[in-house]
């Protein structure tokens, strides 16, 4: 029977489509009225049911119904709805339909509608213990094991509520494929030595053609083995000829029925459980990108804010107010990250990538950022790093610094004003211990489990008394299993918690090889052009506001089709490109343009809102590197730094002149303007400090100056994570260039 399945929600087109086909229909789907129109129109009289929902987009089903008997034709038609609408019933029936479902419906409710339509189709067979008949179907070449089947069901139909058997005997395989074609059975009994195909294979052929019917093998021996593989290619069960009896047949017959229902149903519910967690990526995805572009043009123009407020005489609390915006701003961005992290690790998209940690450095980092908030709250923050634990270890920054920043925040909101928090990282073996303790409220034993899935706390009153959102533990344990690592948690209601996140320990030796880029002393050839390829007005405004306090004009094009005009027309030096764009996006306009040999090595920026595509969906050949909005700009003047052609003033020594000549004096007020920035940088930005430290003595490389010693000390210091001789080296430094 050939049958019209119409419905707009692809989860449901697609559950109904198989369930069909499995059972013997030809199906064809459309997703909307007009487009089951068309189907209808091309072939008429083609499809002998029709199956369609009632609301959907453009033509719905009703229309479709109306055009259909406006028309002449009769074919059967069920409606679907998820509208529990009376006055919309009514009106259906006015076309004659065959029947209403609605939404949601058991498959064994359309199937049994079904059997309306074609008399040969069976009842469900959910209803086995009602039914009024089952359909059997044998395949074995030996006509007295048909007629001892016969016997044995003959005696089963005599048992009170027993439904009628009808056996349908088939000699040869071919013959049995032949009449599977045409009808539908609700199990089979097969012998796998027929005339035309022998062993295991004969199952496999069966099984193939018909996968919606349970069958049952028949044997000669009872060979549990052969059993077992046999239910691995696709048997419901096996019976041994011989020891047939007819309770055994009856127990194999409905268990067989009952246990491949149930297995089609647990593939119906994967099958939505897959459609609706692909169908919340996309959401995230699109939710990620619609908060991100305008979060982008308030972190961007808080911070061009507060770098052109230094330089003014403003008000505390005019730069106060500049700053909480922009904190604000970052925390949205974290919120919003931490979701989205949730969503990239249950879909496997998550991958690790291993650098160079200055372990102390990191530590002291979530240490200070979080001290603050601890004297706010007037709980006793402190750390502790284990001498045996490596200054430098290889892992995954962003996922370490995030298990951290996760239990401490954690610890933070749990622990009452008085109590303390103690944060340490130390060395088991080949193991690093990062450990987070701390005096607060505890947590129930049997809740220790449930904290690390999403949205769980402690208890349900957790979220009215302390805030947070149920994610972060959920988070973390996912974080340091992608590190191949285990977390555990100790507590005691009252008393505290303690937290451990044990990681495979990878040690490297610092490398001094390390060639700093100097970031604010570059200064950009007068004929550099830049290309910004960005549809949001918003975030065009903020881009050339940024660009303009780097002395640097940009050109802007609107789409990816007008950057690839004005790539050809201006031949730029580097393209910033953002992913979604109109008319054109990023991808497709950054294809065309590595297209033409003229911009092979063209540098190419990617900027994306859209965490679950980016540079997964392109590969580094067609880009150099991707920037997640809201944009890290000091990521962004790096790579500008990198990629783009730049000159650098006061450096006209040759390179292989030695470090002899006297330090110039038009150079010492940029290097007073550099150690006054190195001073300002937060206490927690450690690998900061360092960059910036090894970019100082970068400048001052080819000069002989009592400044080389104090930036020897101030590099081992940052090396060493000695944040306190960071800031007497500092000190000693701008003294020495004041006084000069």
């Amino acid at each position: 029977m050939n049958i019209l399945v119409v419905d707009d929600e692809a989860i449901i087109l697609t559950t109904i489509e198989r369930f069909l086909t499995r059972r013997g229909y030809h199906v064809q789907t459309a997703e909307n009225g007009q487009q089951a129109w068309e189907l209808f129109m091309q072939r008429p009289g083609f499809f002998e049911t029709i199956l369609t929902d009632m609301k959907m987009p453009g033509m719905g089903g009703i229309e479709f119904v109306q055009k259909l008997r406006k028309h002449g034709y009769q074919t059967p038609i069920i409606l679907m709805t998820g509208f529990q609408d009376q006055e919309l019933s009514l009106e259906a029936q006015q076309f004659e339909v065959l029947a209403l479902l609605n939404k949601p419906f058991e498959l064994s409710t359309l199937h049994a509608i079904m059997a309306r339509v074609e008399a040969p189709l069976p009842e469900p067979i959910s209803a086995v213990n009602t039914a009024d008949s089952l359909k059997i179907l044998l395949l074995e070449d030996n006509q007295l094991q048909f007629t001892r089947l016969q016997k044995l069901l003959g005696k089963i139909q005599q048992t009170p509520g027993s439904p009628h058997w009808e056996l349908i005997h088939a000699a040869s395989l071919e013959d049995g494929l032949l009449f599977l074609e045409r009808s539908w059975v609700d199990i089979i009994f097969l012998d796998l030595y027929l005339p035309d195909s022998m062993g295991e294979e004969t199952l496999i052929r069966v099984n193939a053609k018909v996968p919606g019917i349970p069958i049952i093998v028949l044997t000669t021996d009872n060979d549990f083995v052969l059993g077992k593989r046999l239910i691995r290619q696709g048997a419901q069960d096996y019976l041994v000829k011989r020891q047939i009896t007819p309770e055994l047949l009856q127990r194999t017959i409905f268990y067989a029925i009952e246990r491949h229902q149930l297995l089609e149903n647990l593939q119906i519910a994967k099958e939505k459980a897959e459609s609706a967690n692909q169908a919340k990526s996309m959401f995230l995805a699109n939710m990620s990108h619609e908060i991100r572009t305008p979060l982008n043009a308030i972190i961007g123009f808080s911070q061009i804010l507060k770098n052109r407020t230094k330089a003014q005489d403003l008000s505390k609390d005019f730069q106060e107010f500049i700053h909480n915006i922009q904190i604000s701003g970052q925390a949205l961005s974290e919120l919003i990250n931490n979701i989205l992290d949730l969503s990239k690790i249950e879909a496997g998209k998550m991958s690790t990538s291993e650098e160079e940690i200055h372990l102390k450095l990191l530590v002291q980092g979530i240490y200070h950022i979080h001290k603050t908030q601890a004297e706010q709250r007037k709980v006793k923050f402190t750390y502790f790093i284990d001498p045996q634990v490596p200054s430098v270890v290889f892992s995954d920054r962003t996922k370490i610094n995030q298990i951290l920043m996760n239990l401490v925040s954690n610890a933070l909101r749990f622990t009452p004003e008085g109590r303390g928090i103690r944060l340490e990282a130390l060395r088991d073996g080949q193991s690093l211990l990062l450990k987070v303790k701390d005096q607060g409220v505890g947590i129930a034993p049997e809740r220790l489990t449930a904290i690390f899935a999403p949205f769980e706390q402690a208890d349900n009153s957790s979220t009215r008394r302390f805030g947070g959102t149920g994610l972060g533990l959920a988070i973390t344990k996912q974080l340091v299993s992608l590190l191949n690592g285990e977390i555990e948690v100790e507590s005691e209601v009252g008393q505290g918690s303690s937290f451990t996140a044990r990681i495979p320990l990878k040690q490297k030796t610092p490398s001094s090889s390390k060639q700093p880029i100097d970031l604010d002393g570059m200064d950009f050839d007068s004929d550099r052009v830049i290309l910004l390829v960005e549809d949001n007005s918003m975030n065009q405004n903020m881009m050339r506001q940024w660009f303009k306090d780097q002395n640097v004009d940009i050109h802007v094009a609107e789409n990816g089709q007008e950057g690839i005009e004005q790539t050809h027309a201006l031949k730029p030096d580097l393209v910033l490109m953002d992913l979604h764009m109109p008319e054109m996006d990023g991808l497709e306009a950054i294809r065309q343009i590595r297209s033409f040999p003229d911009f092979q090595s063209l540098p190419i920026l990617l900027m994306t809102a859209d965490v679950f595509e980016g540079q997964s969906k392109i590969t580094a050949d067609h880009v150099q590197a991707t920037l997640t909005k809201p944009l890290d700009f000091q990521k962004l003047q790096s790579l500008l730094a990198k990629y783009l052609p730049v000159k650098k003033s006061n450096k006209s020594m040759s390179s292989g002149s030695s470090a002899t000549t006297v330090l110039p004096d038009s150079l010492k007020p940029h290097l007073l303007k550099e150690f006054q920035s190195l001073a300002e940088i937060p206490i927690f930005q450690s690998d900061h400090l360092i960059d910036h430290i090894l970019q100082i003595a970068n400048l001052c490389s080819q000069y002989d100056s009592p400044l080389t010693e104090i930036l020897a000390h101030l590099e081992e210091a940052g090396y060493q994570g000695n944040l306190e001789q960071i800031e007497i080296w500092t000190a000693k430094a701008l003294k020495l260039l004041s006084d000069e």
